[in-house]
């Protein structure tokens, strides 16, 4: 049986090359989905790593009949925002890689902070 975890060299690659570290106290949650049209379907995968690096959650769904990009990018976010709720962690860096709905998200996200009239500097980047 095939394991679900990326094997050494590419771990290796995802941690020097494309994954910055969070700060001390914090999980970074990366997410990602993808569509296969052999097996008609989309597929998302989620990692938690803490400011060590350390794997500390992970999760790996196959969504049958869902072929649309946007729609997998969406589940992937769900899954991410689940495996957050479900572990209780407050700190979190959730990160994708879905243009469209990342713009979608920071556009309605500094709406509300303009309509709260709250301070943009502590909301993009924490309590001061």
């Amino acid at each position: 049986m095939k394991s679900h975890q990326p094997n050494r060299e590419i771990r290796r690659l995802i941690s020097k090359r494309n994954w910055l570290k969070p700060g001390k106290g914090w999980i970074k949650v990366n997410f990602d989905g993808a569509i296969s049209n052999k097996k008609k379907g989309g597929s998302v995968g989620v990692i938690a790593r803490d400011y060590n690096r350390r794997w500390v959650g992970w999760d790996m769904t196959f969504f049958p009949g869902i072929c649309d990009p946007l729609h997998v990018e969406a589940e992937a976010t769900r899954t991410a925002a689940e495996l957050v709720t479900k572990r209780s962690w407050h700190r979190v860096i959730i990160e994708g890689d879905c243009f469209t709905r990342a713009t979608l998200l920071v556009s309605r996200a500094l709406l509300l902070v303009n309509l709260l009239d709250l301070d943009r500097q502590e909301f993009i980047y924490g309590a001061k």
